[in-house]
């Protein structure tokens, strides 16, 4: 929450690296007790979902590099 600010992803309007590297990595671990416990006591699941929506719609065309 302190990293995204205002924003609704690191990359702004469109995610960037850290935001699509961060969700390879949740969602490798989307079947563990770690996962559940990530989306259960922290702040990130609105993020992973706004993500999960981003990528799965194919909405993820460009990605901001800097």
């Amino acid at each position: 929450d302190m990293l995204l600010n205002d924003v609704s992803i690191l990359g702004g309007s469109e995610p960037n690296l850290a935001d699509l590297n961060v969700y390879g990595v949740l969602t490798a671990i989307q079947g563990c007790e770690a996962f559940q416990d990530l989306m259960s006591n922290t702040k990130i699941q609105p993020w992973f979902e706004r993500m999960k929506n981003l990528v799965e719609s194919g909405s993820v065309d460009n990605v901001v590099t800097a």
